[in-house]
């Protein structure tokens, strides 16, 4: 399940208001969230809360551990995320904590999409029927059948899906759902399609008349998604918002899910649901990207040292292979550049002496990279490998 890492409550004075924390994770939270929104305007944060919440005063937050290049870690654009909206929305001081996992009260916020995220799989399903309300959703994402594609390219192939419709036109958006659960609380789940999509709520969080609209929009509304378009660079930054919708979501009983969904998601388990043959995701990934001791729902799971150093020189011999060889537009070649510079700043001092001596020297992996790559995109594992 997603790992538990806040809650708050909400209406407090927000002067005396606390964000319990998990402790690994409060110190980049508390740094994230002031750089992120040093001075917060009161105004639109009661707005934001008032939105995305509604009328509860009790809120807690998971976020995803399963993303397939950072299995048993949050994605960072997860993270960014997590420090927005607790920046953002002024939900108070934070204080490291031991937080329960399981969410008896109040409204829920799941951070990550259904690739890293298991309640989100619950919400989005495969792309067609949510498994959670029982019919499709307005706004899904097409990813079950592109998981061993992604594994072995470390190229994120997603589509968004509107309407049960591929949308190939659209390359990253953020997706926010809302559900009832209880008498008066809500489950919200915050989506990118990658990662400028996740971190793109913060544009969303930091704009006052956008929210108006959307308080609008969704009045009177019991489940509803917002659909927002992000304009972003290579390097998965979000830079400007394009098209924004609001949809109903219709033909769901939510009178049944308002007394089942706690239980289904944050204190029963759906996770029989999930079995091998129909989520082929995750187990397989494990070995893909992480170090050699990483958290996984907060105890550690160690590596073979040898297993690990040589699935990571693997990893970028294969990645500079295929992008020599490769006719793949230039997004998803920067896409592949980044990861594999990430991957050499993630390795140990010994584990980047191995591969450079594999390829004949630090000198020659640059100009594998040279070869694989032009222009810009080079300097990323360029910057990677000067970092060593």
């Amino acid at each position: 399940m997603g790992f538990p890492v806040f809650r708050c409550v909400l209406g407090s004075d927000e002067n005396n208001s606390v964000v319990e924390v998990a402790e690994d994770f409060s110190e980049v939270v508390r740094t994230g969230a002031s750089n992120l929104a040093p001075f917060p305007l009161r105004e639109i944060a009661a707005l934001g809360r008032k939105v995305l919440f509604g009328e509860s005063n009790r809120l807690s937050g998971r976020i995803g551990l399963h993303h397939p290049f950072y299995d048993g870690r949050a994605h960072p654009s997860t993270i960014d995320g997590l420090n927005s909206l607790v920046g953002r929305l002024c939900l108070g001081e934070i204080q490291g904590r031991e937080i329960d996992p399981d969410i008896r009260e109040g409204s829920a916020v799941v951070l990550g999409g259904p690739v890293s995220t298991w309640e989100a799989r619950l919400i989005f399903g495969k792309g067609e029927t949510s498994p959670l309300i029982g019919v499709p959703l307005p706004f899904s994402f097409e990813y079950r059948d592109q998981m061993v594609e992604a594994i072995q390219s470390r190229i994120e192939p997603w589509e968004l899906v509107v309407e049960g419709a591929r949308t190939p036109s659209v390359k990253e958006c953020c997706i926010v759902t809302v559900l009832p659960m209880g008498a008066g609380d809500r489950i919200v789940n915050i989506a990118g399609l990658h990662g400028a999509g996740t971190r793109a709520i913060d544009f969303v969080l930091r704009d006052g008349r956008l929210l108006e609209t959307i308080e609008r929009q969704t009045r009177g509304l019991v489940g509803w998604q917002l659909f927002v378009e992000v304009h972003s660079t290579h390097d998965e930054t979000p830079i400007g918002l394009r098209d924004v919708q609001v949809r109903e979501i219709r033909g769901a009983d939510f009178d049944s899910l308002r007394y089942s969904a706690r239980n289904k998601l944050f204190i029963g388990t759906m996770r029989e649901q999930l079995d091998d043959e129909d989520w082929p995701v995750l187990q397989s990934a494990v070995v893909l990207h992480r170090s050699a001791t990483v958290a996984r729902s907060g105890r550690a799971h160690t590596v073979a040292p040898n297993q690990e150093r040589e699935t990571m020189s693997d990893s970028v011999q294969s990645g500079l292979k295929r992008a020599t060889s490769s006719d793949s537009p230039d997004d998803k070649l920067m896409r592949l550049a980044d990861t594999l510079g990430d991957d050499i700043i993630k390795m140990s001092d010994e584990e980047f002496r191995d591969i450079a001596d594999e390829l004949g020297g630090v000198d020659a992996l640059v100009s594998k990279f040279d070869e694989a790559f032009e222009d810009s995109t080079r300097e990323v594992a360029r910057r990677a490998i000067a970092s060593k």
